[in-house]
């Protein structure tokens, strides 16, 4: 009555070949004949019921299955975690804004005490899960078609945004591209790739900042596909170390990528052309080859690595000791309404104003390496007391260069007409919020540093950091008409620092005399984000970090406004006890 295998051979598998009453005991049956010893003694009959084969095939495929349903349940990311990895997607989207916010907020001194995770949770269960709420992206790549790129090319040389961005060589991208009535096919390979990535690119950051332009909206241009086309060659523009061509391309990539929330994406093109830019000799005043152009990408390259710098306290790509920093005859040697006011491009055909302030620029690079880097934060303290004062004198005289109706505080404070405010351009909103953003991390610096015992920053510093993120928000909340999907991410880490730093001030100091406006002004922020989300909503494009930003700052009010009455309450009670 033993069960056997498939294959005649006498199974023993433990109690497969046991009796009834034996497995029923759960004890070893010697599968005597005509009974066991147990059924014997007990005087009961020996059945036996053989059980069905399982082919040893079958039960290690059921263990193979039980180990990787483990390993997925071990590996499934939380709801927050899904959305963390940087996609090139449209940056209106909410799971890459979820992204996007997640990497950055680090940055802004968010309060250890604050939930973000919590924070996130709440808004994805509320808004939805945008796997779910959003159609399905598959990141169309598209080459610009010759037409679109002349056009391109006529509207950057014919507005001056040359200027701006000087990351092409005007002449040479002509050439390229040749005679009117020629065929360039950018998806074939009818000229070199690192040339196709410079016309893509090219064409994708023009069309990306100007894209309501009739010209460029009745060609229907889509900026973001030609990006992840030129982005398909990079494996091949890794091959070319001396190409001004490649240079020029990863340079517009990153000019293109870094304002999508993707700054980590955009160093890592940057760092890529940074080595392509010290090969040709950029880094020094008389290049061997393109002098002018190649200082003028040098220039682009050192303004967009500072930044990136100083708001991550994290070391530079390019070292200042390597470098020949005497600003370059083209640039304008003093601050004039044009940096500031009306078009964003230079009146003269010569002069170039770059998309970061040079001098900014480089006392930047001397803030982070003065007292962010790991030799400043070894100094003594008294010795970081001495650079704060020198980089804040530093940077009053910068502040005091600009002309007399283009001081900061006169915007943040509402003194100047409203003419002025309709005026001010783009590139006068990030002068003006770079100097806040510099006040604030000279003076932040006094609270950092490997010290064998803990002192208190000075008081000045600390009043200097709120002023500076109070006179942040009141800028933002007089100038936002400047605040565009384009540049939100541009200014997202000065808006959420400051938020964040009026928040740890209503907490210690909840009866001071600013506690009440402090307040008002938190929440005039939150409403406009939350208009201007309505307003993206109306276009048809909903810009969801403005969403995300409007109920984080406004979970952070609220905090704040129960923070106060708990504070409150315990006075009374003390009062009346």
């Amino acid at each position: 009555m033993s069960s056997y295998t498939p294959t005649g051979r006498l199974n023993r598998r433990g109690m497969g070949n046991a009796c009834h009453l034996c497995r029923h005991r759960k004890i070893r049956c010697d599968r005597a004949k005509p009974a066991c010893e147990t059924c014997r003694l007990a005087a009961v009959p020996c059945v036996f019921t053989p059980l069905p084969a399982r082919p040893r095939k079958t039960i290690h495929q059921a263990q193979i299955q039980q180990l990787e349903e483990e390993l997925r349940a071990q590996k499934r990311p939380s709801p927050i975690l899904r959305y963390a990895g940087p996609r090139l997607e449209e940056p209106g989207r909410f799971d890459t804004a979820i992204a996007a916010f997640q990497w950055h907020m680090p940055f802004c001194d968010p309060d250890p005490i604050f939930d973000l995770d919590g924070f996130y949770r709440e808004l994805i269960e509320e808004v939805g899960s945008p796997c779910e709420s959003e159609p399905v992206s598959f990141g169309v790549v598209k080459w610009p078609s010759a037409r679109l790129v002349r056009c391109a090319l006529h509207y950057y040389k014919s507005t001056g945004l040359y200027s701006v961005f000087p990351a092409v060589d005007v002449d040479e991208v002509g050439r390229l591209l040749g005679d009117s009535n020629e065929q360039l096919d950018l998806d074939g390979e009818s000229i070199d790739v690192a040339s196709r990535a410079c016309l893509a690119a090219f064409t994708a950051l023009v069309t990306g900042l100007r894209r309501d332009e009739p010209v460029f909206v009745e060609l229907g241009v889509d900026p973001i596909a030609y990006v992840r086309a030129a982005l398909t060659l990079l494996p091949e523009l890794a091959m070319h170390d001396t190409n001004v061509r490649a240079l020029e391309a990863l340079l517009l990539l990153t000019l293109y990528i870094c304002p999508l929330g993707l700054p980590q994406t955009g160093e890592v093109l940057l760092s890529m052309a940074v080595k392509i830019l010290f090969n040709l000799g950029g880094n020094t005043k008389t290049p061997k080859q393109n002098g002018q152009h190649l200082r003028a990408l040098f220039w682009v390259a050192y303004g967009i690595d500072k930044e990136n710098s100083l708001r991550r306290s994290r070391p530079p790509l390019i070292n200042d000791a390597d470098c020949d920093l005497d600003l370059p005859a083209t640039y304008v040697s003093e601050y004039a309404d044009y940096h500031f006011f009306g078009e964003e491009s230079c009146p003269s055909s010569t002069a170039l104003l770059y998309p970061a302030d040079l001098r900014m620029a480089i006392l930047k690079s001397r803030i982070y390496r003065l007292l962010y880097s790991v030799q400043g934060q070894r100094q003594s303290m008294a010795r970081r007391l001495q650079c704060i004062r020198e980089l804040d004198q530093e940077l009053s005289d910068m502040k005091a260069d600009f002309p007399l109706q283009c001081q900061p505080d006169g915007f943040a404070k509402g003194s100047v007409p409203d003419t002025l405010f309709h005026d001010l351009n783009l590139r006068g909103v990030s002068i003006h919020l770079g100097y806040y953003f510099c006040l604030t991390k000279i003076h932040a610096a006094a609270s950092v540093g490997d010290y064998d015992s803990f002192s208190p920053p000075p008081p000045s510093s600390v009043e200097l950091c709120y002023q500076a993120a109070r006179s942040t928000l009141l800028y933002i909340s007089r100038v936002q008409q400047g605040i565009i999907p384009e540049t939100y991410w541009v200014y997202a880490q000065f808006i959420i620092t400051a938020v964040l730093a009026l928040y740890r001030r209503l907490l210690v100091a909840p009866d001071g005399s600013y506690a009440y406006d402090d307040m008002q002004i938190m929440d005039e922020i939150a409403d406009i984000f939350a208009r201007l989300y309505n307003s993206s909503c109306d276009s048809g494009r909903p810009f969801a970090p403005y969403m995300i930003t409007e109920r984080f700052v406004s979970k952070i009010t609220t905090l704040a406004r129960e923070g106060i009455s708990i504070e409150w309450a315990a006075s009374e009670r003390g009062r009346v006890g």
